[in-house]
Formats: structure tokens, C-alpha cells, sequence
């Protein structure tokens, strides 16, 4: 039996694809992503797109090594970055469509407060 372990963190996400029977890493895979670049000091901004085509990416890439065996596939696991959420639409498309999201770090607001 085979489970895949999904961590997305704030600067890549990372897939692994353990086999429970003898508790070794069968396949693994890794995507980074940033922040926006550009944006104004202690703005800290990402794609929420990013997230979603990493795990598209890392996802494939393990089924791909494990190839045959992906019928074994009995469980997934998923954590998620610290303080950040990025809902979907039933589409998959990322909430909201063409907008980023803000990091739990940005300091945009500070001169506000």
C-alpha cells in the first residue's frame, strides 16, 4: 500500500510517495515558487496559481516514477503553509481568479497602524 505525503509550503511544494509495507520513500518531488517581485518595501505577495500548478507538477512527477504501482495509491496526506489559505472554485481555478495573495509577513499595513 502506498500513501502520498503533499506539503505546500510559502516557498515550494513538495510531494512524497511512501510505501507502508516496508516505510521507504518510493518517489519524491519538488517545486519552489516566490513572492512577486517589484511590489513596494515590506509588500510580500504570491500567486495563488503558483501553489496549484506545483502541486499539479509534483503530484505528476511522483505518479510518474512510481508508474505501475499508482493503483496502490491508498491515502494522501496534505499540510499547509503557516498562516496562509487560498480557497478554489469548484473549477479549480484558483479564489479569486487573477489576484494574489497576501503573506502572513507583509508589513504593507504597518505605517497604517
Amino acid at each position: 500500500m502506498l500513501t502520498i505525503g503533499i506539503d505546500s509550503g510559502t516557498q515550494s511544494t513538495k510531494s512524497v510517495v511512501l510505501d507502508l509495507e516496508n516505510g521507504e520513500i518510493i518517489a519524491s518531488s519538488k517545486k519552489s515558487y516566490g513572492m512577486i517581485g517589484g511590489l513596494p518595501p515590506g509588500h510580500l505577495e504570491q500567486h495563488p496559481q503558483d501553489w496549484s500548478e506545483a502541486l499539479d507538477a509534483t503530484i505528476s512527477d511522483c505518479l510518474r516514477q512510481i508508474g505501475t504501482r499508482r493503483g496502490e495509491v491508498a491515502a494522501i496526506g496534505v499540510s499547509g503553509q503557516q498562516h496562509g489559505f487560498g480557497g478554489s472554485r469548484q473549477s479549480g481555478s484558483c479564489h479569486p481568479p487573477g489576484k494574489t495573495l497576501v503573506r502572513h509577513l507583509d508589513r504593507a499595513a504597518v505605517q497604517a497602524v
